[in-house]
């Protein structure tokens, strides 16, 4: 369906110049996108803003000491506001998390809202505690603002299938109510790089990357890697490690060379994917996994684990090995299976080039986003609203 005017869309997003996660990077990239449309003019609603940007508006959100807590409820209202003082009445209101487009669908029943649910987190919420804790009320309250928000928001969207059926069953929403959107990465910037049979007498250079370590099963990778005592490795761990779990996992397995190298940039981390041998996030539960997609890009042998969204991106095992989650046994069967299988880890290499090509381009991604948009915006006017 082709748009026949200049669509006026609002996303609000809590980051945009500070890309931390992929859903920070999908606003600041699609917004780049779109800046010279002829279909949309986009305007971005942020607490993110360094200094002034054309068409991104600043929001406050500074809170006092005894109400920092009910951050997403206060949120839901800023956002709100600040849509009512644009000088514009908006096509449509896009909302990064939905959480915090709760109080905007309920209210403006004029305007078609959408907003994207990443995780699992807190669809998971209660089930992760076995016992009362402030994280455990915090995370109840979010579940509770997210299933209240999905219920009224025109359109939903996920990123994986495996969210998306976890969203029906845990919140009781209509699958028409739903939109899978895969993360898309740009392919001009990562390259393939075929690589050569690992040399077993050299150190195995394991890239992992995931701020949440133990939900990113770091330990498991490094129980699996004291299996192998006939092969040497050097883990580098890229991310916002807490200083609780570095001290946890560097007490634990003193005999393993890990490196620790915190946040990096996006060039080092590309860098570091061309100089490692493999990758090896082995999740415990994952919507989706970016970062395997990255991996597999730039040709970098993938060895990851069953767990939710990861099988989508590994096309059920085509495009890399998959051990079953929290087996740390089965996890060094596969790590030895990539070593000593070169042949078999070239094609799934290739594969998972053409796999990511063919389903995590980024302009294919952003097409589809914008073919989504215009039809929310089409379908609630063809409601006569």
């Amino acid at each position: 369906m082709k748009p026949k005017k200049k669509y006026q869309i609002v996303i609000c997003s809590s980051t945009f110049q500070t890309i931390t996660h992929g859903p920070s990077k999908f606003v600041y990239n699609y917004f780049r996108s779109c800046h010279k449309s002829e279909n949309f003019e986009l305007t971005v609603i942020t607490q993110d803003l360094d200094h002034p940007h054309k068409n991104v508006i600043k929001l406050n959100h500074e809170y006092g000491r005894y109400n920092g807590f009910l951050w997403e409820y206060l949120d839901n209202f800023k956002y709100y506001h600040a849509i009512q003082k644009l000088d514009f009445e908006p096509d449509l209101i896009i909302f990064k998390n939905a959480i915090l487009g709760y109080w905007t669908a309920l209210k403006l029943k004029t305007i078609p809202v959408i907003g994207f649910i990443n995780d699992d987190e807190k669809l998971r919420a209660g089930r992760q505690f076995a016992f009362f804790s402030k994280q455990r009320f915090h995370m109840v309250k979010s579940r509770f603002l997210e299933k209240k928000a999905a219920h009224h928001l025109d359109l939903v969207i996920s990123n994986s299938n495996h969210l998306k059926d976890y969203l029906v069953s845990e919140y009781g929403l209509k699958k028409a109510k739903l939109f899978t959107l895969y993360k898309g990465i740009d392919l001009n910037y990562f390259k393939f790089k075929e690589r050569n049979a690992i040399r077993k007498k050299n150190p195995i250079k394991v890239l992992f990357i995931k701020s949440d370590a133990i939900r990113g099963g770091l330990v498991e990778l490094c129980q699996a890697i004291k299996l192998l005592q006939e092969f040497t490795f050097e883990i580098h761990v890229v991310g916002n490690i807490h200083r609780r779990v570095r001290t946890l996992i560097s007490n634990s397995f003193p005999g393993l060379k890990i490196h620790f190298l915190g946040p990096l940039t996006q060039e080092s981390v590309l860098n570091l994917m061309y100089e490692s041998h493999l990758f090896c996030v082995p999740a415990l539960r994952e919507a989706l996994g970016v970062a395997n997609i990255e991996a597999l890009a730039t040709g970098l042998p993938v060895i990851s684990t069953s767990a939710g969204g990861i099988k989508e991106v590994l096309n059920n095992g085509q495009n890399g090995y998959m051990a079953t989650p929290g087996d740390s046994v089965d996890l060094s069967e596969k790590i030895r299976k990539a070593i000593e299988d070169p042949e078999l880890t070239k094609q799934q290499a290739i594969a998972g080039r053409k796999y990511v090509e063919e389903q995590f381009d980024q302009h294919e991604v952003f097409k589809k986003f914008t073919n989504v948009m215009i039809d929310v915006i089409e379908s609630r006017k063809g409601h006569g609203i």
